[in-house]
C-alpha cells in the first residue's frame, strides 16, 4: 500500500497534534510529521512530504482556489463556500479532510492510498503459505460472524484463481458476473458504478460476494495496480463495514500489497513442519519488519488437536460442522469450529 507522507504545519500545536493522531488512527495510510507553525520552505520535512497542510490565518483573506497541481493545501477557519481545491476548512470532519488529502495525493502521483472512513470498509486479509489449510472456509466463516454483529454489511472477496469459497456460499440470487463490473470500472477509469448491488449476491447470513465464472476467477488475473483501483472503488462506495479478502500467498508483489492493505491479516496454517516452513518462507519474501509483522499479522492454526500456547489462535478440528447440501457445503457455526471462528472475529472487533 502507498502511504501518504503528510506534513502538518499549524501554529495551534494542540490542534496540529490531534489532527495528526486522528489521521494516523484512521488507518495505516498516513505517515504524519508536525511542523509547529515554522517556515517550511525547502526544509528537510518539506522535501520528505508528499503533501503539506499549512494553516492560513483569518487576516489573510479568502484564498484563491488552486488547480490541484501543488502539494500544498491550506487550513482555514472560515467556511465561505470556497472550501475546495487547495482550501480545507479547519473544523471539517477528519474523514472528510482525509478524503481531500487522499484525492490530492492521487492527482499528484497517480497512486492510491486505501483508507477506511467512518468505520466503513475495514479490509481483513486471509492468507496462507500453502493450500489445503482451510483458509477460504475460515475467511467466509469470519465474514458471516461479523455480519451477525449488529447487522454489519460484509463483503467476501476471493482473489484465488479457482475460488473454493463459492462452494460454501450456496446458490444465491442471479446477478451480473464480476467481469461486467470490471469492464465497467476500467472502461470508466475507476468511476464507481451507480448500483454496486447489481453485481453482488448474498448468502443466507447476508454476506455479499461477486459472482465469478466456474472455470476462472477474473479477480485473480488483475495486476496489483488494477486490484488497487478495484479495492479503491469498493471503499468509495461506502457500502460495506468489513471486506474479507481471501488470497493466495504466492510470494508475488500483488499478494504482499494485498497483505499490507489489510487492517488485520490472518495467516492460516495447520500443525506440521511443512505448513510452518511454507509460512516462514512467505513472510521472509515479504521482508516485513518485526514491528510491521506484530501490528498486522495474526497467526492461526487450523485443524488443531489441542490449544496452542502464545499468540497463535487455535481453531479446532471439527468435521461435524460441515455437511453436503444440494451441491454446496453447509458450514455450522454452533459447534467447536464456530468457537474458533468467534476468536478470530473478536480479534477484529477488539482492534477496530
Amino acid at each position: 500500500m502507498d502511504n501518504i507522507k503528510l506534513l502538518i504545519n499549524c501554529k495551534d500545536h494542540d490542534y496540529e497534534e490531534v489532527l495528526a493522531e486522528s489521521l494516523v488512527n484512521l488507518q495505516k495510510g498516513f505517515l504524519v510529521a508536525c511542523g509547529g507553525g515554522l517556515e517550511t520552505g525547502n526544509s528537510e520535512e518539506a522535501e520528505w512530504a508528499d503533501l503539506i497542510l499549512e494553516e492560513r490565518g483569518n487576516d489573510e483573506g479568502t484564498a484563491e482556489v488552486g488547480d490541484g497541481g501543488s502539494k500544498y493545501m491550506y487550513l482555514t477557519e472560515i467556511r465561505d463556500g470556497n472550501s475546495e481545491g487547495d482550501i480545507i476548512y479547519k473544523y471539517e470532519e477528519v474523514s472528510t479532510i482525509a478524503e481531500r488529502l487522499r484525492t490530492r495525493f492521487r492527482e499528484l502521483t497517480g497512486k492510491c492510498c486505501l483508507l477506511r472512513s467512518d468505520g466503513k470498509g475495514v479490509i481483513i486479509g486471509f492468507c496462507s503459505g500453502m493450500g489445503g489449510v482451510g483458509k477460504s472456509v475460515l475467511a467466509l466463516s469470519v465474514a458471516r460472524e461479523l455480519a451477525e454483529e449488529g447487522q454489519k454489511r460484509v463483503l467476501y472477496l476471493s482473489f484465488e484463481p479457482l475460488s473454493s469459497g463459492q462452494i460454501y456460499m450456496g446458490g444465491g440470487a442471479e446477478v451480473r458476473p464480476s467481469g461486467d463490473y470490471l469492464y465497467y470500472l476500467f472502461s470508466k477509469k475507476g468511476e464507481v458504478p451507480p448500483d454496486l448491488g447489481e453485481f453482488l449476491f448474498h448468502d443466507s447470513y447476508g454476506v455479499e460476494s461477486f459472482r465469478i465464472r466456474s472455470d476462472r476467477n477474473e479477480l485473480a488475473d488483475l495486476s496489483w495496480e488494477q486490484s488497487e483501483i478495484f479495492l479503491d472503488a469498493l471503499l468509495q462506495s461506502r457500502r460495506h463495514d468489513y471486506i474479507c479478502v481471501d488470497f493466495d500467498g504466492d510470494g508475488t508483489e500483488k499478494s504482499k500489497r494485498l497483505a499490507l492493505s489489510s487492517f488485520r491479516l490472518f495467516m492460516i496454517g495447520r500443525e506440521g513442519v511443512l505448513s510452518e516452513a511454507r509460512k516462514k518462507q512467505l513472510l521472509d519474501s515479504w521482508n516485513l519488519t518485526e514491528e510491521e509483522s506484530a501490528s498486522l499479522i495474526v497467526d492461526v492454526c487450523n485443524f488443531c488437536k489441542e490449544e496452542k500456547r502464545g499468540n497463535t489462535v487455535s481453531v479446532p478440528k471439527d468435521e461435524g460442522s460441515f455437511r453436503e447440501k444440494n451441491g454446496y457445503v453447509e458450514i455450522g457455526l454452533h459447534r467447536a469450529f464456530g468457537l474458533g471462528v468467534r476468536k478470530l472475529a473478536e480479534e477484529i472487533r477488539r482492534n477496530v
